[in-house]
């Protein structure tokens, strides 16, 4: 199946899963360009987010925008094979944050093949950790042509693992990542 979301569109999240993509082989599409592009604005709560739980699942031409303060995180994939393509990520305003935008969640090898690629994060908060965030072992890790802006010093690695957890077949090219941070890892950090 396939999800086109009309340019304009808008839609709050207030819960964890406020969105859930959880049939394999569904692709989000949004249509538009700039600030037309459809945006899904998260509030309410530190958990609202965005859930991708079935395999296969593209999101596409999104903006997810933190709209409340520590929000853990905008997407949260489960599943293998997800495709997040020409995203933004964003934040309505000071202290309206996310901590972390992609985590890669549940046990080893459940968000393998992972890919993303063309999105664009911006953020100032301090409360920000990482584009992404894997608590386990990923395989075929792709991060390519990314722009990522984190102004501030307590901003971790783009690419943060969990510590004893593996990055096998990981791609990551032509990414622009800006940060503050004086000193540890700069782009990934597995241990």
């Amino acid at each position: 199946d396939i999800i086109i979301v009309k340019p304009g569109y808008t839609e709050t999240l207030t819960a964890s899963g406020g969105i859930t993509a959880d049939v394999a082989g569904v692709a989000i599409i949004g249509l538009g360009t700039g600030t037309l592009r459809p945006t899904i604005s998260l509030s309410t709560t530190t958990l609202a987010s965005i859930v991708v739980s079935a395999a296969n699942v593209t999101i596409m031409n999104m903006i997810a925008r933190a709209n409340f303060a520590d929000i853990v995180n905008a997407i949260a994939v489960t599943a293998t094979d997800c495709t997040l393509m020409n995203c933004e990520f964003d934040e309505a305003g000071a202290d309206l944050n996310f901590v972390d935008i992609i985590k890669a969640t549940g046990a080893d090898n459940s968000a393998d093949n992972l890919s993303v690629s063309g999105c664009v994060s911006t953020a100032i908060d301090a409360a920000i950790n990482s584009f992404i965030t894997i608590t386990g072992d990923l395989d075929r890790l792709i991060c390519n042509d990314n722009h990522v802006v984190h102004d501030h010093a307590n901003a971790l690695a783009m690419i943060l693992c969990a510590t004893g957890k593996d990055l096998p077949n990981c791609e990551v090219m032509r990414n622009r990542y800006h940060s503050l941070k004086a000193s540890g890892d700069i782009l990934i950090d597995n241990d």
